[in-house]
């Protein structure tokens, strides 16, 4: 069984590449973030959703209910259970910046709700910086993304 820390990294890694590879927000109707918006685009938590796992029914779900069960099934859970994720999520609505984000979050398994906050609150052009200055904060590796890969810079 992987430790928290092993997932959040797993997490970490996982959501950067992504959000850095699309290099942009994954939206519907009103430019409302969506876990799977259109185009094929996918939010920082939808990423990590199974094919087989999403359905409509989690669009607008937050962090609990449906949701928390698909992320447990696929083997997420460590990471979703924490109750920070709520009081970050009370914050959520007036993030302006990944700098309120990554100051919440802290190291205490709010690994989701501050890399989701960084796909929705923040500029795609400003995601690198802001990801980097998570994973120092929280002492995480940052993964090889590379510009000349394909990665927005």
């Amino acid at each position: 069984m992987m430790g928290t820390k092993s997932l959040r990294q797993k997490a970490f890694d996982i959501i950067t590449k992504h959000l850095l590879k699309q290099g942009r927000r994954s939206t519907g109707p009103g430019g409302v973030c969506m876990y799977r918006g259109s185009g094929g685009l996918q939010c920082a938590v939808g990423c990590l959703i199974p094919d087989i796992m999403y359905t409509e029914r989690l669009e607008g779900a937050l962090l609990y209910g449906p949701l928390i069960e698909v992320l447990r099934d696929a083997g997420w859970g460590p990471l979703v259970v924490e109750q920070e994720c709520y009081s970050l999520l009370a914050a959520s609505d007036s993030l302006n910046s990944a700098r309120s984000v990554i100051s919440k979050a802290g190291s205490d398994g709010t690994t989701l709700w501050a890399l989701q906050g960084i796909h929705d609150g923040t500029p795609p052009e400003e995601w690198r910086r802001n990801l980097r200055a998570y994973a120092k904060v929280n002492g995480l590796k940052w993964p090889r993304c590379r510009p000349s890969e394909g990665y927005i810079k």
